[in-house]
């Protein structure tokens, strides 16, 4: 049957361009999907409030939209850089309505299926900053609020952000497409069929990446400026999962911390039960950062796995708890590791066996 695949971009106003390089990604896509798999008659759609509502006086701003856009969707797509938006009477912004009631959605009956949420690191004009304080703020603790629930991309280059996304709806599609666990298999019999002079560039590309985390880490001062820049490196390194998870068993023996840090983001897009106890060890192990990212993809391991994985996923949280025992509970690596025990619970009790 021909399906179609509802993608809906949220976002302030301030981000219009990259609203625009996500309508050219989508069509792309959709070039390249019926070229490459005419068996799948598949076609994407982009949702966005420009082109999918018309003006109307019934009602808010919001609730126009809220009634005109199309209710079921496939994946939610947020994005953020300088501004927040306007509050809704429900929510501190369109943009946070819209992502509720996404997420409501997925709770609830897992649709939309994918939720992907995107900072931008470009640097604000001092203008902007401030005269919209209020808005830095809260696009703050927004993001801060969605760190603890899950991964969240970063980008620093706008003109470049279908780069970004591009890689990730690739990856999104094939899931929806053929399910995490084909694509995991895909993803482990790639060292098969990768030409070596492909998986040099790749390798190249993790070097490179690796590398300007480890010189970020030690040349900068500790910091959210450092962080973010080093939350670019890490979306980066999660984009070439696909692609480098045959070096996945390297990079995770390895004595260097950019290399360590390259096989968490791996397993934070493409999760692996054979490497769960190992992302449990990494929290007490290492640096805060590392520690942080391994917590959460120890989350989209307990989200994303088989039911049957999930008592490995209950043992690798024990032990991340059991070695670190100063683990303070105000900290996000504490606040991602009580997503993990609800995450574990919910599916659990869907099982019988909690």
């Amino acid at each position: 049957m021909p399906r179609h695949i509802r993608i809906f971009v949220s976002s302030p106003g301030d981000v219009s361009d990259e609203r625009r390089q996500c309508g050219e990604v989508i069509e792309e896509l959709n070039t390249t999907v019926q070229a490459l798999l005419p068996e799948l008659d598949t076609q994407l759609e982009v949702i966005r409030w420009e082109t999918d509502t018309h003006p109307d006086l019934t009602g808010s701003p919001q609730e126009v939209v809220d009634d005109q856009l199309p209710k079921d969707y496939d994946v939610f797509l947020g994005i953020m850089w300088s501004r927040f938006g306007t509050p809704t009477g429900t929510a501190g912004s369109g943009t946070e309505h819209e992502f509720l009631s996404a997420r409501r959605g997925w709770e609830t009956k897992r649709r939309p299926a994918h939720l992907l949420f995107y900072f931008c690191e470009a640097s604000i004009p001092p203008k902007v900053a401030g005269e919209h304080a209020d808005q830095l703020k809260a696009v703050f603790d927004f993001r801060t609020e969605l760190s603890n629930q899950g991964l969240v991309g970063s980008y620093e280059d706008r003109s470049r952000f279908s780069d970004t996304v591009r890689r990730d709806l690739v990856l999104v599609l094939a899931r929806l497409l053929h399910g995490q666990t084909a694509q995991i298999e895909d993803a482990q019999g790639g060292s098969g069929v990768i030409a070596p002079a492909d998986h040099a560039i790749v390798r190249n590309q993790v070097e490179a990446l690796t590398r300007e985390y480890e010189h970020l880490r030690e040349t900068m001062q500790s910091g959210d400026r450092r962080t973010r820049r080093m939350e670019v490196v890490a979306s980066q390194l999660r984009s070439l999962a696909q692609s480098a998870y045959p070096l996945l068993p390297d990079l995770a023996t390895s004595q260097r911390p950019g290399d360590r840090l390259a096989a968490v983001c791996i397993l934070q897009a493409i999760p692996d039960a054979a490497y769960l106890d190992w992302l449990g060890e990494r929290m007490p192990a290492e640096q805060p950062f590392l520690g942080y990212h391994a917590a959460v993809a120890l989350l989209v391991a307990a989200r994303d796995l088989p039911v049957e994985s999930l008592d490995q996923v209950a043992h690798a949280l024990e032990r991340a708890e059991s070695m670190w025992s100063r683990l303070l509970r105000s900290t996000d690596r504490s606040r991602v590791l009580d997503n993990v025990r609800g995450e574990l619970k919910r599916r659990l009790s869907g099982t019988g066996r909690l």
